[in-house]
């Protein structure tokens, strides 16, 4: 397996490994919606291209074979405005595993070139968000050093909006 940098004008080799992601948040949080595979990844798209635009954000992508298995994706942010970080910190906006390819390390290998990435940058504080419902990604995290700080709460509608 080869984790290399991704270029913006390679995003589209990652977005079978978006859709797999996409399907495996719908199975682990069936009380929302998700939106169509093509849709989702037009959407997922735009958003790496602007991170991506900017200083210090970064994008992994890992191979087997010449095909994309997993990805990263590092969007380098300002300090926190309530906890006290680095002046710059990275939130890892994405982390994917092909399903066939869990299991092997592939998401361990993308998290190590992420932390050897910040560290090159001095960028000691990072955030991730998790899908509740995704304890195997809860359980990879926390083996890699993260700990829970705050749940991120939804409502599908306000009440009397239709």
């Amino acid at each position: 397996m080869l984790v290399r940098r991704l270029q913006a004008g390679e995003l589209d080799l990652v977005a079978p490994v978006w859709e797999s992601l996409l399907a495996h948040h719908a199975a682990v949080a069936p009380a929302m919606s998700t939106r169509p595979p093509d849709e989702s990844w037009r959407m997922r798209r735009a958003d790496y291209e602007r991170w991506l635009a900017e200083p210090g954000s970064f994008a992994l992508v890992a191979e087997e074979g010449g095909a994309a298995v997993g990805y990263a994706v590092v969007h380098l942010i300002g300090p926190d405005e309530t906890w006290v970080t680095g002046e710059r910190t990275a939130e890892l906006e994405s982390l994917a595993v092909l399903p066939s390819s869990r299991g092997q390390g592939v998401g361990s290998a993308l998290m190590h070139a992420v932390d050897e990435e910040l560290r090159r940058l001095d960028v000691a504080d990072l955030w991730v968000a998790v899908v509740a419902g995704n304890d195997g990604a809860m359980r990879f995290y926390e083996r890699r050093g993260l700990a829970t700080y705050m749940n991120r709460m939804h409502r599908g509608r306000i009440p009397g909006h239709d």
